[in-house]
């Protein structure tokens, strides 16, 4: 049989590392693992930017699409629609390939990627991809851009979820293999009280501890 080709496209604007990238590294590395696929990697603000024949002809001889991106005020960030819609126009309709997502967001719940994940669905079913489903996670911010195999018990259960949307991947009679997977990092209390300490020390960084509730664009009356 031959081993299945997997195209991850990291859709997040930073350069180096990102919650994104480390999702999908660590889906990718499962999907090597356990059913020897061949992964090929693309970021995609640079590819897009600088080399889009590069990105449609990546697209056009994968067996699978994974699509690993930040939420940005609940949809796809700009250039992430860019890349699907070019992808599309120029997509190769010989082959059917398989199509999954893993999306992360800065609010803890998970629930606020579901609407990106509607349109991600949508995606695939307009341009004639087997949806099999995404990798919801909540609190991205946690991770920033750790590989999770070095976060150890606090991104364990991330970890776990991780591999069972790998293992479900191609396996289409498997229960639920189209639906999403859900996870939540951090407790919504802990998450805020975290974030907000972090926000505060990063002001005072800057010298700007002091005015963060300023309104300079309110007219007072």
């Amino acid at each position: 049989m031959r081993e299945k080709r997997v195209l991850l496209l990291v859709g997040s604007p930073k350069s180096k590392r990102s919650t994104s990238l480390s999702l999908g590294e660590q889906v990718a590395k499962n999907l090597t693992e356990s059913q020897g696929c061949v992964i090929e990697s693309m970021q995609v603000l640079k590819t897009i930017r600088e080399n889009p024949d590069e990105l449609i002809q990546a697209w056009n001889r994968a067996d699978a699409i994974l699509l690993a991106y930040p939420v940005y005020v609940d949809s796809l960030p700009a250039h992430v629609i860019q890349t699907l819609m070019t992808c599309h126009e120029n997509r190769d309709d010989t082959k059917t390939r398989d199509f999954g997502v893993m999306v992360n967001c800065g609010f803890p719940e998970p629930l606020h990627n579901r609407h990106s994940i509607q349109i991600c669905r949508e995606f695939a079913r307009v341009s004639g991809l087997n949806w099999r489903g995404a990798l919801s996670v909540g609190g991205g911010g946690t991770i920033s851009g750790k590989p999770l195999a070095e976060m150890g018990k606090m991104a364990s259960f991330l970890v776990e979820k991780s591999k069972n949307f790998a293992e479900r991947f191609f396996n289409t009679e498997q229960e639920g293999s189209t639906e999403t997977i859900e996870v939540q990092l951090a407790p919504t209390r802990l998450y805020m009280i975290l974030g907000n300490r972090n926000w505060v020390q990063h002001a005072k960084k800057l010298g700007t501890h002091k005015r963060l509730k300023d309104k300079p664009y309110c007219k007072s009356h």
